[in-house]
């Protein structure tokens, strides 16, 4: 029955990793780019912001968003200089699971690091939510401020 399925780059380490389920959902759907992005919006035809929310600079597109855009470059340098593995920095124009599929360890640590990918990637995600539907704005230091206030009127 499952005799001509195609498998997934990463699908494998994207249901093993140790995240919690609703992470692995998240990641599991953007590595099969189908999340609601500015570039997935204008394909259908739907209304969509011109540039990314967080550097203003590019289109927004779930592989910016994940790998390409500056707050997430800040974040990937970030916990790769934890991991002790920043020479595993993204480069740019990167498929998010294609680039992160080739980096591999031991079992162990494959499972941990999938697992910091997964984390990462779903802490962006909300926080993008944030900045296009709640109008946060992100800091150099990390802090998110409001950028404006919702008043009823």
């Amino acid at each position: 029955m499952f005799g001509a399925r195609v498998e997934m780059a990463g699908a494998l380490q994207i249901w093993h990793s140790r995240a919690p389920p609703n992470c692995r959902v998240f990641l599991w759907l953007a590595a099969r780019n189908i999340c609601w992005t500015a570039d997935m919006l204008s394909m259908h035809g739907l209304p969509h912001p011109t540039a990314c929310p967080f550097c203003d600079q590019v289109g927004e597109s779930l592989d910016h968003l994940m790998m390409d855009c500056v707050l997430a470059r800040v974040v990937w340098a970030t916990c790769l200089r934890w991991w002790g593995k920043l020479h595993w920095m993204p480069q740019p124009d990167t498929k998010l699971v294609y680039r992160l599929k080739e980096k591999r360890g031991s079992q162990g640590a494959d499972h941990d690091f999938w697992t910091c990918v997964t984390l990462i990637c779903w802490c962006l995600w909300p926080h993008r939510n944030d900045v296009v539907f709640e109008a946060k704005l992100w800091r150099a230091a990390g802090r998110i401020v409001q950028r404006r206030s919702r008043t009823s009127g």
